[in-house]
């Protein structure tokens, strides 16, 4: 039961991430001035995502793994180590998310517009 709430709440986050980014990138046509506030804001999110999600990820599996150790269970074991690896992988494509936007922003020719220049991801 604790997975799975573990899980969707790293899935909410990736998506509130990568909602916001797409968000900025379709508000390019707006004046960039008048969006420097609000990436700012973005990026100070962002900001708290990028150190939460490794500290979230640590206590998580300390926890997951101590548990499983105090019962001395294989299974247990093994689930702990599989939800670990799940969360892991999920962690790490919300932290790169980020850096995906400005690669993409760049496909799509974006990369020299001031839009960029404010997203210091």
């Amino acid at each position: 039961m604790q997975k799975n709430k573990d899980i969707k709440i790293l899935i909410i986050t990736f998506l509130v991430s990568f909602f916001i980014n797409n968000k900025i990138a379709l508000a390019y046509e707006l004046n960039c001035e008048s969006m420097k506030e609000t990436i700012g804001i973005v990026n100070e999110v962002l900001g708290i995502i990028k150190i939460a999600i490794p500290i979230l990820l640590i206590a998580l599996g300390t926890m997951d793994f101590i548990k499983a150790m105090v019962a001395q269970d294989d299974q247990k074991m093994k689930k702990a180590q599989t939800t670990f690896v799940q969360r892991l992988i999920i962690g790490v494509v919300i932290f790169f998310v980020p850096m995906i936007m400005r690669f993409l922003l760049n496909i799509i020719g974006m990369g020299n517009s001031c839009l960029y220049d404010y997203l210091n991801f």
